[in-house]
């Protein structure tokens, strides 16, 4: 039986009674003034709002329950679908898809647009930062990439703003500095749970079946050791891998590898954890549990929105 894959990027519109996107556009921070006008839509949501997900899904949740009942493999992530299996299969899908969506104002890219493909599903394709080459499914080559450099990014923050750091906060050490690092960057490359979601670049990647990446991410973050002198060139025993996150975070994600802000509950563990990060100053007047709770809650949000660029899924 040959095996089919279909990916259909559709624009999602909704109606102006919800949003009004032309007179809150959404623009690049970067954009000139005069730039403005080209990002504004007659219709739709703003590009690059959270909401946008979570609005799809409301507007969607019926397509998606019947579409997930037919005999194809079916995936959404906002207005990015993806579904495969026996050729007849999947076309009769893609006609459902289509009339499905259009009493609800919405509509798929035409065959030819350059957004819409159809064909045998061994022909390489990507979806969402994820590369296809069936039977094989690993990340794309540019997502990689883009985890590397922020990894890197992180060596080169820690090497270059470690006096500034010193510094400015004195209670801390060289010897301490290099643990906090060595800690947070644990947690990049493991991910973290919080609310009961996974987070990072693991975690999004988890469906991956290329385990060779694990392994030359592993080997190319040990390589950034080497041009650390603080590290006198060797990889931290306390170092954590790639390979053991996408496994703990698969199977075993409450088993103590990951980090599970979760159980950090109680006021004092608040403190314990934020002391552990060197965000307390042990000369400091003591903190009230709202104080606790507003550092801790500041550190927990800027620690997932970094591990979520890492994701590379940008909506748009």
């Amino acid at each position: 039986m040959i095996r089919f894959k279909e990916i259909d990027c559709w624009r999602f519109l909704i109606s102006d009674s919800i949003t009004r996107p032309w007179s809150t556009p959404v623009v690049p921070q970067n954009a000139r003034r005069r730039q403005y006008a080209d990002y504004a839509t007659e219709t739709g949501v703003p590009q690059g709002l959270a909401i946008s997900n979570i609005l799809s899904a409301i507007y969607l949740r019926e397509v998606d329950e019947a579409m997930e009942g037919l005999e194809v493999r079916y995936f959404r992530y906002v207005d990015d679908v993806l579904f495969y299996g026996a050729e007849t299969d999947v076309r009769k899908a893609h006609r459902s898809l289509v009339a499905r969506l259009r009493p609800r104002g919405l509509r798929l890219h035409p065959r030819g647009s350059g957004k819409t493909h159809m064909g045998p599903l061994n022909d390489p394709f990507g979806y969402l930062g994820y590369f296809f080459r069936w039977p094989k499914i690993t990340v794309r080559d540019a997502t990689v990439e883009r985890l590397l450099q922020s990894i890197v990014a992180r060596f080169s923050d820690y090497v270059h703003n470690k006096a500034r750091r010193l510094e400015r906060h004195r209670y801390l050490t060289e010897e301490r500095l290099k643990e906090i690092f060595l800690l947070e960057l644990n947690e990049r490359i493991t991910g973290a749970i919080s609310e009961n979601r996974r987070y990072g670049w693991i975690a999004y990647y988890s469906q991956i079946n290329d385990l060779s990446l694990l392994h030359r991410l592993d080997d190319t973050v040990s390589r950034m050791f080497q041009r650390v002198s603080d590290f006198k060139g060797e990889t931290p025993s306390a170092l954590k891998t790639f390979r053991r996150s996408f496994f703990e975070m698969k199977f075993n994600p409450s088993g103590g590898y990951i980090r599970d802000y979760d159980r950090i509950a109680s006021p004092a563990e608040k403190i314990a954890f934020l002391a552990e990060r060197g965000r307390l100053d042990p000369s400091e007047p003591p903190l009230t549990s709202e104080q606790i709770d507003a550092r801790f809650e500041r550190y927990r949000r800027r620690v997932l929105s970094e591990m979520q660029v890492d994701e590379g899924v940008v909506y748009g």
